[in-house]
């Protein structure tokens, strides 16, 4: 008895393992196993991802009376790979906009075809409602008491997203708070051609996860504040650089032009910016968290950079809440890292000419210009000099031709 039971037993371990579906081991290429701990490479039980890209799936876009998207698929004539794209992000009181939650900040990173950042736009926005989620993004009634309204800002957003593909991670959320918003300004936009990185990345990616933060770790792409959102824009916009070299993607028609839109930037308003010291000091980190190029900026822009300089430098030293003010002050301006750079220059031309103004330009006077060159990221900028009488004047009749 003792045998045949035995042998019932054996056989239903072998019917359970016949029938059970079996979980392939993942396929790393060598690079992406690289950035995985070796302890934690045999963790992950999904199966390799694969299938086409068409998108996200209709349950996503609940809540939407009509598409407001046209997604990129991988059978089509024009590619994506040629198209300048803007990437979206918003952070929002909740995640039901057709019955009473509302945007509460948002960001526009633009970028060439080659993945080239060109400019940025984020603001908070003044919702008109009170915010329950703070713990969520940080974001506190207080904080937008002086933004503007998502109606105010909302035809330079559609500005800058015209004629480029829309790139979002979770694309329906973006869809669907852009579409409510509109309709609560009484605006009637057309189609965007759109990519969504979240529905690309569950068909390139064997990862546990497909959230942003996940997926940044796990391809080595710098997301150092998720759920604020020029940081997830930011990051986005790498992701989709790595996803489009995996995937040929291929939309109907080019990216129309969007009515109801205004090329004039509104008032804005941005979080205080988080900026660390390390090695390369505050500056360096300024100048990363602002787009290469951007649009004209009114002169009051950069007058304005410049007497918060000029303050902030005062004590020949920068202070990290110094630094932080400078960077808010350069981000609501529009100022790009290229023209903060050249303000910093005229700030330290400046410097000189007043040190020089008697002809003289002794040893500590020298010493505060450097130091105040070294702070700007310009450690260099006035080694030539020495506080020697003749060089003074030399230097002073350069300064007077």
């Amino acid at each position: 008895m003792e045998f045949i039971a035995l042998l019932i037993c054996l056989g239903a371990f072998l019917l359970w393992r016949i029938l059970s579906p079996s979980v392939p081991s993942p396929q790393w290429t060598s690079d992406e196993a690289s950035r995985v701990p070796s302890g934690e490479r045999r963790s992950f039980r999904t199966p390799r991802p694969s299938g086409h890209y068409y998108g996200p799936e209709t349950w996503q876009k609940k809540g939407l009376s009509r598409e407001l998207f046209l997604y990129a698929t991988e059978d089509g004539k024009i590619s994506v790979h040629n198209l300048p794209f803007a990437v979206i992000d918003f952070e929002t009181t909740g995640l039901e906009p057709f019955h009473k939650h509302r945007i509460i900040e948002v960001s526009v990173a633009l970028f060439s075809a080659d993945g080239t950042h060109e400019q940025s736009f984020t603001s908070l926005i003044n919702p008109g409602i009170s915010i329950d989620n703070v713990p969520y993004h940080g974001i506190s009634d207080d904080d937008v008491k002086d933004a503007p309204s998502l109606e105010e800002a909302l035809p330079y957003i559609l500005h800058l997203l015209s004629k480029r593909v829309v790139v979002t991670h979770n694309a329906p959320f973006e869809e669907i708070f852009l579409y409510h918003a509109a309709q609560r300004a009484g605006l009637t936009l057309n189609l965007f051609c759109a990519v969504d990185t979240l529905s690309l990345a569950r068909i390139c990616l064997d990862i546990p996860n497909h959230k942003l933060p996940t997926i940044c770790d796990y391809l080595g792409i710098d997301l150092d504040a998720p759920h604020e959102a020029e940081a997830d824009a930011l990051a986005t916009g790498k992701l989709y650089l790595n996803l489009r070299k995996r995937r040929n993607l291929f939309l109907p028609q080019l990216p129309p032009h969007q009515e109801a839109i205004s090329d004039r930037r509104p008032r804005v308003v941005v979080r205080e910016p988080k900026l660390l010291k390390g090695t390369e000091g505050y500056m360096a980190n300024l100048l990363r968290l602002l787009p290469s190029s951007s649009l004209p900026v009114e002169s009051q822009g950069e007058s304005a950079y410049i007497d918060q300089l000029t303050a902030a430098l005062a004590d020949k030293k920068l202070e990290k809440n110094e630094a932080q003010g400078l960077a808010k002050v350069a981000v609501e301006m529009g100022l790009s890292s290229t023209r903060v750079k050249e303000l910093n220059e005229g700030f330290l031309d400046a410097a000189l000419a007043a040190a020089m103004e008697d002809l003289r330009l002794e040893a500590d006077e020298l010493k505060n210009l450097k130091a105040m060159a070294k702070l700007l990221g310009k450690p260099g900028y006035f080694d030539t000099l020495r506080a020697e009488r003749k060089v003074k004047q030399r230097q002073a009749s350069v300064l007077t031709d």
